[in-house]
């Protein structure tokens, strides 16, 4: 399996990683900004897999709009 490349998007692995947008889902950031980057940049990478680890995501009582798949790990 190859490595996690944060926030970048290959061809090779088809997905982007919230982390690299600056979430930390550790309940306290707000992670509102940083998840919805990351949503768009898979959605304007061809639908790429949105991949969001463990943790607690904070996002405030703004609004995520997740147009595209997930995966948790």
């Amino acid at each position: 399996m190859a490595a996690f490349n944060p926030g970048l998007q290959r061809a090779d692995l088809p997905y982007v990683d919230v982390r690299g947008f600056g979430a930390v889902g550790d309940g306290v950031t707000n992670d509102l900004v940083a998840l919805q980057a990351a949503n768009d940049s898979a959605k304007a990478a061809g639908n790429a897999t949105l991949l969001i680890p463990d943790g607690n995501y904070f996002i405030g009582a703004g609004s995520l709009t997740i147009n595209t798949s997930c995966q948790a790990t």
